[in-house]
């Protein structure tokens, strides 16, 4: 199979930032500004996958493609990096961490594979993993912010620095919910916000000590809520929920919750 034509989309994307005739959201964006869009691209091509739609699969990678040049056509911009530096980075990263592929070539556990990789990546930043052993780094935090908090917890406690049981951090979580509380009689956004973020965390440490992960516990909870919610919808014969009542809405949600969907 001949390689993908990667230069003829390049170019295609690259016209969406001419500053004459580019498309003016296109222009308007920045590394920061498109990361929200890489997030969501990546995360709707997992949900592809999950749901084994080969389909929307394809539809979902090129997205994902798109948010990849558009980073790089604006690092080009700014003399930072090219496409052609982060192909370049990618394959010797491939080659460098693959020596049994490339070089040794003979057989390989997997075991031996995943020390390997470590071994390289330690060899190739050793102050990175040196810091990994005593402090919180890209290791725990690069993660979505729920998953982030649980590896955050998991760090700590392998450092001894942890609650002693779920009780304790249940009991933590109504304090945090206390200074909530408090905060939202003050109006203050800023404390508000990080109030909030204080509860969060601390949830997820309660999921941790019971021995769940956040991340798969939230989204279980968010596909629960989706199969009660759509199916409201079915009970108001399809028809959008927008214009009834908060008491009709609340009886259709009772109706969901206790299985009569047919009354």
């Amino acid at each position: 199979m001949s390689s993908p034509n990667i230069k003829s989309l390049f170019e295609t994307i690259r016209k969406l930032r001419d500053p004459e005739h580019g498309c003016p959201w296109d222009l308007k964006q920045t590394h920061q500004s498109l990361k929200k869009y890489l997030i969501e691209e990546c995360y709707e091509a997992l949900y592809a996958i999950e749901n084994e739609d080969a389909s929307a699969l394809l539809d979902e990678l090129g997205d994902v493609q798109l948010q990849i040049l558009l980073h790089s056509i604006i690092g080009e911009e700014k003399n930072s990096f090219s496409l052609q530096n982060v192909f370049d980075n990618l394959e010797k990263k491939i080659i460098r961490r693959h020596p049994h592929v490339f070089n040794d070539k003979k057989p390989i556990s997997i075991k031996e594979v995943k020390n390997n990789w470590k071994e390289i990546k330690k060899n190739e930043n050793e102050k990175e993993f040196s810091q990994r052993k005593c402090l919180i780094t890209k290791k725990q935090m690069t993660a979505p912010a729920l998953l982030a908090a649980n590896n955050i917890g998991e760090f700590t406690n392998s450092k001894k620095f942890d609650w002693e049981s779920t009780n304790q951090v249940i009991q933590k979580v109504e304090e945090e919910l206390r200074e909530l509380k408090d905060e939202l009689k003050s109006l203050n956004d800023k404390n508000i916000k990080e109030e909030l973020g204080d509860l969060l965390f601390t949830v997820a440490q309660v999921c941790r000590h019971a021995g769940f992960c956040p991340e798969e516990t939230l989204k279980l909870a968010n596909e629960k809520f989706q199969a009660r919610y759509n199916n409201m919808i079915k009970l108001n014969n399809g028809a959008d929920i927008v214009s009834l009542s908060r008491e009709e809405k609340e009886t259709l949600w009772q109706k969901v919750k206790t299985g009569k969907l047919d009354e």
